[in-house]
Formats: C-alpha cells, structure tokens, sequence
C-alpha cells in the first residue's frame, strides 16, 4: 500500500484534528497513479462520502458509512472500478493515523 501522511498522528502541534488526513494511492497495473485524499474525521461519518481521486486526470470514489467504520476499525476496504480503464485503491489507515 502507497500511502503519505498529512497531518496525521498525536504530535501534530497546530493542525486541528478534523483537517488531519492519509493519502492511499492506486494499486493496479496502470501506468499512472491517483491519490485520494480521506480525512480522519471522515471514519466516524455516518453518511456515504464522495471523493476525487486526483493524478493526471481524476476519478470519482464513493465510500459507505459501513465502509470508512471498517477503515478507521483499521480493516483494509478494496475499491475497484472501471471508467475508461481500471484502478482499484486497498484503502486502510496507515499506523499512527487518525
């Protein structure tokens, strides 16, 4: 799993805790990556959310509230799809997160 870190863990002098987020990127056999940004206090919604996952296009992701609870339980959520070409994100909340 790629993933960067922004503003997140518990030594974060000066970043409110509902702006800390984790960036997952795309595992498949593409020849290009995206990010997708979730925001901790995403983990806690109890609403589907909708992201965009960003690189040298973009793609839309949708999230079920049962879907970010398992991520910030620390379980591993898959996210395939096709639209024009496939990715799919193994999203999971990098250790120290959240």
């Amino acid at each position: 799993m790629a993933v960067k870190l922004a503003g997140c863990g518990g030594d974060d002098a000066g970043v409110d805790a509902a702006e800390r987020t984790f960036v997952i990127m795309n595992e498949d056999e593409t020849d290009h990556l995206h990010d997708l940004a979730i925001g901790c206090s995403d983990l806690e919604s109890t609403r589907a959310i909708t992201y965009t996952a960003t690189g040298p296009h973009t793609h839309t992701i949708m999230l079920t509230a049962d879907q970010l609870a398992l991520v910030g339980a620390g379980e591993t959520v898959t996210i395939s799809f096709t639209d024009g070409h496939s990715h799919t994100f193994n999203i999971e909340r990098p250790d120290g997160a959240c």
